[in-house]
């Protein structure tokens, strides 16, 4: 496979899950951006958020991005479309990048019980007003967009972006 598949979306779109799932199926390897950035700093997303904020956060996020090589399918963390910096790691011909994009309804039904650092220090209506300021992020970010909840017709569109590469 010639094309990385990055699963990009707002916490709760199903990235890691969906991840797992289409690496397993066609047998290629799998990160999880958030994962990786736990392992290599030796702290959870929430410790690291505790301890330097967001911005440190986004810096080790963008480290990590540069230490990524061999995976074939990535799963971000929510609010890697934020910097621009990000967003042109995104853009390029060896990357197929997938918004999972189910509705809000669907999103806060997933999260509103979280532990996330950005969940658990805003209301609903702070949250929802996150989620749109990044849509357009996504939006700029996506070649492809998936907005239900049919996984099988997922894994037919992943399988046409793997033989496309």
């Amino acid at each position: 496979m010639n094309k990385k598949i990055i699963f990009i979306g707002f916490m709760g779109a199903g990235k890691t899950y969906i991840g797992r799932i289409i690496a397993e199926k066609f047998a290629l390897n799998f990160i999880d951006l958030d994962e990786y950035i736990e392992s290599s700093s030796g702290m959870s997303i929430n410790e690291i958020f505790m301890h330097g904020g967001e911005r440190y956060f986004r810096k080790l996020e963008r480290k990590a991005l540069n230490m990524i090589h061999k995976e074939d399918v990535i799963s971000t963390g929510a609010g890697i479309v934020e910097s621009y910096l990000n967003r042109e790691w995104l853009d390029q011909p060896d990357k197929t990048v997938i918004w999972l994009n189910p509705s809000w309804d669907v999103l806060w039904r997933r999260i509103k019980d979280s532990t996330r650092p950005k969940v658990k220090s805003l209301n609903e209506e702070e949250v929802k007003e996150l989620w749109q300021k990044r849509r357009k992020f996504y939006e700029e970010c996506a070649g492809i967009i998936y907005e239900k909840e049919d996984l099988e017709e997922l894994i037919e569109i992943v399988e046409g972006a793997v033989n496309e590469s």
